[in-house]
């Protein structure tokens, strides 16, 4: 058996604690709402019991999460989400906004990253200036396509 201890934050996570105390078997609902998150006491902190065998998804789960209270967290807000008439549709299209919100930033580290070990040679003095330089032109083209696929 292993257990899971999230720290509730005052203020931020009121949401979350009024939930947590309205229910009648709270490991249950928070395995639950995890369960349900995986698919995509006010106070210090919730704790949950994982029971051997049962729980193994979660456990696995939880310890693959980098910020493993905030993750938890948002575990429950969607599975309160389901409960009170979302639809997993709407909270999967939510999620995908904010990952989508964030390809740009990690496509451009990921070109910088890709170009930095490049080193090109000066341009030459005949050429006019603002002209492309097709061999470098070739070169990016075949990194983006590598990049992109």
């Amino acid at each position: 058996m292993s257990y899971i201890h999230v720290r509730v934050r005052d203020e931020t996570d009121d949401d979350i604690a009024t939930w947590y105390e309205t229910q009648d078997d709270k490991s249950t609902a928070v395995r639950d709402a995890i369960r349900a998150a995986m698919r995509i006491e006010k106070g210090d902190a919730l704790y949950l019991e994982l029971k051997d065998g049962k729980d193994d998804d979660i456990a696995a789960w939880h310890r693959a999460q980098d910020d493993k209270s905030a993750a938890v967290r948002d575990a429950i807000r969607a599975a309160m989400r389901l409960q009170n008439g979302d639809t997993q549709e709407a909270i999967v299209k939510e999620a995908v906004a904010l990952e989508l919100a964030r390809l740009p930033d990690v496509v451009a580290s990921a070109v910088r990253e890709a170009l930095a070990a490049y080193r090109l040679a000066p341009a030459e003095a005949d050429r006019e200036p603002g002209a492309e330089d097709p061999e470098l032109a070739a070169r990016l083209d075949a990194q983006l396509d590598d990049f992109f696929g």
